[in-house]
Formats: structure tokens, C-alpha cells, sequence
């Protein structure tokens, strides 16, 4: 976190301005039609180097060899933050942060995945990238490249001045003690000049500190910007032991041809429990992505609490959130993917599960996944009982895909054999007549629950009749829901 926040903010930003030769950053990296066509041409279509374990610096450098320049994008663009103080355990606070458009993901957080893969970024930019570019380029690139490659020899001194700092603190303890009674001229004393480099590293030192402070300080608040400055030992670790991974790897693939593979780190894919304990709440993300303001939100909830009613539904049903932002915030939330499907995908499908069960749990079957697991698209995330109903019926969970309510309402329509087909426009009510009825206050939340479980569509027909029939609903109360579904009611706005 420390380190990138660093380089992303002044290092890239210095290379632009001195060289134009750019790094693609991995994520959130464009290239031009002309770029792409370039590389293509003289790699037989093949524009992503496979060769080399770090092919976002290794595009960009074959690029500023083609003349073409790369950027770093600095667009501002407003963030809402939430922070605590005091180190995590003060109350929360929220801030509008002006920041660079940027993509954010996590990183490693234990000491084995974050050194190997460092060690692979190691080996791609400065043992393979050196390897296979050398030294081209103006002198300003050349000073570049000789940053890039460095740390392959400096970190390893580091380390050994770490040593040898730690044998004199021994030998100082033990004199002190009289245990050890042999000393050691002070080097500083027999050689003044040395007095002069180490000032100066001082303050080198000092003016990296500062700047790290200011960069983790400006994306991550004080508190992070104070840490970065211990964490900067750790650092030097971690890199330690990357570098010596690196040389390892390479040094094996250049004496003995072992093939260097792949080292890509694994990420936790997380279970519903740590979802909720590490992703925001839905309300706190559409505050970030500046969805919904803080007053809107705080009244919907109060009026939510009373209905329970799922907040992104109950948002879009009060008509301030479409069902498109909707489907991305909760894939973004939960780490399902979008679903993508035609009414040719729904047909394929229409046989693996009974029509009944997809319209009672609201899911359509659109495809299969790689291990034969049923890939299936929700509006949100199914619960336990949906899910226990699920493996019951096919022998093994499915796959979650996160669609738009509306696709979901039109592809079961098209299920059902109703006249409305799915097209790739909005072609179904995002609003369920359920939602309507909770609420308008014309049924509570579980009489409405009660009631779905005993439904079955194809017996009891649509569900605003089945319910009129089992008493829960007056014929009245179901046309003005019907009403509101069809668009024929205005719209509440909070």
C-alpha cells in the first residue's frame, strides 16, 4: 500500500514527464487502436508478451520503442471515504476525497504471498526485462531502467547493513556490560569523510521518510502516513527475501534450464461471513460511488427498518436508484460476476431446472461453469434456504451471476411462454409486486415470505392472485400494486 501509493503518485509521474515511457500498470491500463494493431503486427497477433512474467512493463517498454508514448491518467475524480480515527478505534468519519481516477483492489496481507509476489515482479522488470531489452534508449530512459534494476544488488546490502548494524548494537551491549572486553576504534573517528556520507544519507533519508509520509498520508489519512514510516523496515524484508526468490528463479532457468512458470499469488475468495465483515454495506458503496446522498440514504433507512425490505430494492422501488447501478453495486459488493444472457441463452437452459423453482426464487439457468457447476442469474445473492433448495434440486451449488431485476422479471416471463420477449433493452418491471405490496403497507414482509413458500405457478397461477386467494391480499390492495408495477401510479421520490 505504502509503496504504491508512492510510486504511483510521483514516480510514474516523474517518468512521464522526463522519458514518456510508461509501465502499463496491470489493471486499468487503455491502449490506443493503433498501439494494439502495432503490436500485433510484428508478433503474429500475439501483442501480449507470454515470455515474460511481468507483460504490463514489458508492453510499455515495446511501445516507447515503437514511438508511441504512454501516460499516467491524473483525472480528478470525488471519492467518499469512510475513516476512523486513532489508529481503527476512534468513531468513523466520512470524507470527500479529490483523487486521481484509480483502481483499488488488495493487496497480499501475510509475508509469503507478499514476497512471492514481489519476487515475480522482481523477475519480470529487472532480471528478465534486462534480459531481453538491455540498455536502450535516451539517457533519461537508461537512468530509468537503472532505477528498475537496482534493488536486485541494493536490497541485498540493506539487508547486510541491517547485520552489521545488529553486530555492533551486540558488541556495544556487551561492553557495556563488561562482558566483552575487547573494542573496536569507532570507524567515524579513523576516518572523518565518512562523517560526511553518513550525514548526507541522513538526510536522504529523511527526505524519502517525508515523502513517504506525504503520498500514504494524502490517500489513506494520517494515521497510515505515520505507519508507513516503520512499515518501511518491513518493507525492505519483504523485498529481501523477493529478490533473493527472483535470482534463485532466474539463476536456476539460465545454469540448468528450469522453466520459470507462472507464480501468480492466490486471493481469498471469501465465504458470505467474511463478505460482511470485510466489504462495505450496500448504503456506505453507493455513498463512495455517489448513488445516493447521505440525507436520502439515513431516510431510507428509517423507512426500510419498518418494511424490511432489502435496501437496494427498497431504493429502487422509491425510484432513487435505477436497477442497473443496483445489479453493479452488488456484484461489486459480494464478487459475483454480471451475468450476460439472450433469450436464446434462456431457451438453451429452460430444461435444467423446473420453471416453477426459477420463478419462486427469481433465478434463471444461463449456463454451465468449468467444473459442470450451473451457472445461474439472480437479482442478489440467494439465501441459505434458496440455496439448500437449489443443491436439492441439482445434486451440487450453482454459480451466482448478478443480472438487473428487469432481466430477470423478462426472462422469466419468456420461461412462463408470456407474449414479452428479452431483448437487450429494459424489457421487465424492475419493481416486484411483492416489494409494492410490503411496501405500501398492504402486506407485512412475513405473511409475504409464508405465502411464497407454498407457492407453486404453475398450480396457483400468478402470485397477486394466489394471494388474494389464501386472504392475505384484498382484490383492491392487488390493483393498486398492479397499478403502481405497470407504471400507471406516479413514482415515490424520498
Amino acid at each position: 500500500m505504502d509503496e504504491f501509493a508512492e510510486w504511483h503518485a510521483k514516480d510514474l509521474v516523474v517518468r512521464e514527464s522526463v522519458s514518456g515511457m510508461v509501465p502499463s500498470a496491470g489493471v486499468g491500463t487503455c491502449f490506443s487502436r493503433r498501439a494494439l494493431i502495432t503490436l500485433c503486427r510484428d508478433t503474429d497477433n500475439q501483442p501480449f508478451n507470454t515470455a515474460i512474467l511481468t507483460e504490463d512493463y514489458d508492453i510499455g517498454s515495446r511501445l516507447a520503442l515503437y514511438g508511441m508514448k504512454a501516460i499516467i491518467a491524473q483525472f480528478p475524480v470525488e471519492f467518499r471515504v469512510q475513516r476512523t480515527r486513532w489508529f481503527s478505534y476512534g468513531p468513523k468519519r466520512q470524507l470527500t476525497l479529490s483523487l486521481p481516477l484509480s483502481v483499488r483492489e488488495y493487496f497480499p496481507d501475510t509475508f509469503r504471498a507478499s514476497y512471492r509476489q514481489k519476487a515475480r515482479w522482481v523477475l519480470g522488470i529487472s532480471l528478465q526485462g534486462w534480459q531481453i531489452f538491455g540498455w536502450h534508449g535516451s539517457l533519461a530512459d537508461r537512468y530509468l531502467l537503472m532505477r528498475d534494476r537496482k534493488g536486485i544488488f541494493t536490497t541485498i546490502v540493506t539487508i547486510l547493513v541491517y547485520l552489521v548494524a545488529l553486530q555492533f548494537i551486540v558488541f556495544y551491549l556487551l561492553s557495556q556490560l563488561e562482558i566483552w572486553n575487547l573494542r573496536y576504534p569507532s570507524l567515524f573517528i579513523t576516518h572523518p569523510w565518512l562523517q560526511l556520507v553518513l550525514f548526507a544519507n541522513i538526510l536522504a533519508l529523511l527526505l524519502r521518510m517525508v515523502q513517504r509520509f506525504y503520498f500514504v498520508n494524502r490517500l489513506y489519512g494520517w494515521e497510515q502516513g505515520l505507519m508507513s514510516l516503520p512499515r518501511m523496515g518491513i518493507a525492505n524484508f519483504v523485498n529481501f527475501f523477493a529478490v533473493a526468490r527472483a535470482w534463485k528463479i532466474f539463476l536456476s532457468n539460465l545454469l540448468f534450464g528450469t522453466p520459470i512458470v507462472w507464480d501468480k499469488t492466490m486471493h481469498d475468495f471469501p465465504n458470505a461471513d467474511t463478505l460482511n465483515k470485510t466489504h462495505q454495506r450496500l448504503g456506505e458503496l453507493l455513498l463512495t460511488w455517489q448513488a445516493i446522498d447521505t440525507e436520502k440514504l439515513q431516510s431510507i433507512l428509517e423507512m426500510q427498518k419498518e418494511r424490511h425490505l432489502p435496501l437496494g430494492r427498497y431504493l429502487v422501488l422509491r425510484g432513487l436508484l435505477d436497477d442497473e447501478i443496483l445489479a453493479e453495486a452488488l456484484a461489486y459488493q459480494t464478487g459475483l460476476s454480471r451475468a450476460s444472457f439472450s433469450v436464446d441463452t434462456v431457451s438453451s437452459y429452460h430444461d435444467v431446472l423446473p420453471a416453477d423453482l426459477c420463478i419462486r426464487l427469481r433465478l434463471l439457468p444461463i449456463g454451465q461453469g468449468e467444473v459442470g457447476q450451473l451457472i445461474v442469474a439472480v437479482a442478489g445473492p440467494l439465501g441459505k434456504e434458496e440455496l439448500a433448495e437449489l443443491n436439492a434440486a441439482l445434486g451440487h451449488g450453482p454459480v451466482q451471476q448478478i443480472a438487473r431485476e428487469s432481466e430477470i422479471t423478462a426472462g422469466l416471463r419468456h420461461l412462463r411462454g408470456d407474449p414479452e420477449h428479452l431483448t437487450g433493452d429494459q424489457s421487465g418491471s424492475p419493481l416486484l409486486l411483492g416489494d409494492i405490496l410490503t411496501e405500501q403497507g398492504l402486506v407485512t414482509s412475513v405473511a409475504l415470505k409464508a405465502a411464497m413458500r407454498d407457492y407453486r405457478p404453475s398450480r396457483d397461477g400468478r402470485i397477486g392472485d394466489f394471494l388474494v386467494r389464501r386472504g392475505i391480499l384484498t382484490p383492491e390492495a392487488l390493483r393498486q400494486g398492479l397499478d403502481k408495477q405497470n407504471g400507471r401510479l406516479p413514482q415515490a421520490h424520498g
